[in-house]
């Protein structure tokens, strides 16, 4: 008689053991437990025991996969978060401190140029030639850095304003 149709009163088949089985399994072994010998039952009790074991430890298998995947997943979405938190700064990074830096680097390379230009100025020969070159190429450098936008404020700031000043100076020697 299937499990749905039992009544209270009627005796249903006992199976616990030391290690249980479930309602599935319990229902299989209701359905064929009719007209079957004592040993036959035992056989069939056994085997559905077994496999309900073996249907267990597939299940343990892969629920424990599952959280691994999960764990390792989990650990990619960090690695991927952090990640591109750092690219950000790096972003930031080069694009407020990186210009600061490219100006000023800039500035220099013009104030040295445009002083070795009158430097070389003096050397007879090639030196006139030489000497415009240079003065051309430091006033190009120095307004590439004019046209970078960053605010340059303490020590870089005074040292820009003397480059300047420099610049300017150097503009009146012939």
């Amino acid at each position: 008689m299937p499990h749905w149709q039992t009544t209270k009163n009627e005796p249903t088949f006992p199976l616990s053991d030391a290690f249980g089985t479930s309602r599935h399994a319990q229902i299989h072994l209701e359905s064929i437990n009719e007209g079957v010998s004592p040993i036959e039952r035992e056989v069939l009790t056994r085997r559905s025991k077994i496999s309900e074991h073996f249907r267990r430890l597939g299940q343990k298998i892969r629920d424990h996969f599952k959280a691994f995947g999960a764990r390792v997943k989990a650990g990619f979405q960090k690695f991927a978060a952090k990640a591109k938190e750092g690219f950000k700064k790096v972003r930031h990074f080069f694009q407020e401190t990186g210009a600061k830096i490219a100006k000023f680097g800039l500035k220099v390379i013009a104030t040295v140029t445009k002083v070795a230009a009158k430097i070389v100025g003096f050397i007879p020969g090639i030196g006139k030639i030489a000497g415009k070159a240079m003065e051309l190429v430091s006033k190009g450098v120095n307004v590439a850095s004019d046209k970078i936008h960053a605010t340059l404020g303490g020590k870089l700031g005074k040292a820009m304003a003397g480059m300047n000043k420099t610049n300017k100076v150097m503009g009146y020697i012939p």
